[in-house]
C-alpha cells in the first residue's frame, strides 16, 4: 500500500486525485505541448510513472515494500503540467515544494531515495540533467547512511529503452571521470562495473529487484 499524503503543498492547483498518491494511466493532453520543454518534462514523467508503476507492481506481488512520490520546488505559469501522482493537467499558476529525490522507498527496513533522470540523445547523457543541488543531497544521505541511486533511462529509440542505476557515489565518479566533457556515453554506463542495467518487462514496466540490491549491498556497505 502507498504511503498517504504529500511532502508540502501544491497552491493554486487542482487534481481530481486530491492528496492521493495516484500511479494510474495519464491523462497526455493536448499534443501540441509535446515538442521544446514540455516534451521534455513529458518524457520524465513517463520514466517516473514507469519506475512508480514497476514498484507498484512489487507490492502487488507480495513484496514488502512502501515508496512516496516526491515532487521539486518549481514555478508554473501558463504552461500546462501533469500532476506526478496521475498525469492529469494541472490549473496553473502553481508552487510545487522542494523534494530531495523522486521518490523516497522502504524495503524491508532499508530506506533509500530515487532519482529519475532521462534523456533522448542517441550518443551520450547530458551532465547538466543532475542537478547539483541532488548530487550532494545524494552524497550526504549516503554519509550518513541512507543509499541514494540515480535511475538513468536512455530512450533514444522507442520500445528499446534502457536504464541504469548507480549510486550517488558511482555517478560523482563518473562525472569526474569525463571531465571537462559535459556528457557522459551511454556505453561509459554499459561497461561500468558499479553501474546496474535493469531489464525492460513487458507494459512498459522494469525489473526493480536489482535496483532494490543496490540499495541493500550500498546499507550494508556504509554501516
Amino acid at each position: 500500500m502507498n504511503w498517504p499524503g504529500r511532502t508540502g503543498s501544491i497552491t493554486g492547483s487542482t487534481c481530481t486525485n486530491g492528496s492521493q498518491i495516484c500511479i494510474g494511466s495519464p491523462n497526455r493532453g493536448s499534443s501540441k505541448y509535446s515538442g521544446g520543454r514540455m516534451g521534455r518534462i513529458q518524457h520524465g514523467y513517463a520514466f517516473e510513472r514507469e519506475i512508480a508503476q514497476s514498484i507498484k507492481k512489487l507490492q502487488d506481488e507480495g513484496e514488502e515494500i512502501l515508496f512516496y512520490k516526491m515532487i521539486d520546488t518549481v514555478a508554473f505559469d501558463g504552461m500546462k503540467i501533469p500532476c506526478p501522482y496521475c498525469g492529469q493537467w494541472l490549473n496553473n499558476p502553481f508552487i510545487a515544494p522542494k523534494a530531495l529525490a523522486d521518490y523516497l522507498v522502504v524495503h524491508k527496513g532499508v530506506t533509500f531515495f530515487i532519482e529519475c533522470k532521462s534523456s533522448k540523445n542517441k550518443t551520450s547523457f547530458p551532465i547538466k540533467n543532475i542537478r547539483m543541488h541532488q548530487l550532494r543531497a545524494g552524497l550526504s544521505w549516503h554519509t550518513v547512511g541512507t543509499p541514494y541511486i540515480f535511475a538513468v533511462s536512455h530512450r533514444a529509440t522507442p520500445r528499446r529503452y534502457k536504464c541504469y542505476c548507480m549510486t550517488a557515489s558511482t555517478m560523482d565518479l563518473l562525472i569526474a571521470a569525463v571531465h571537462p566533457a559535459r556528457s557522459i556515453k551511454w556505453k561509459f554506463f554499459e561497461s561500468s562495473d558499479n553501474v546496474t542495467e535493469l531489464e525492460r518487462l513487458k507494459g512498459g514496466l522494469w525489473d526493480m529487484r536489482p535496483l532494490i540490491n543496490i540499495a541493500h549491498n550500498t546499507k550494508e556497505e556504509i554501516k
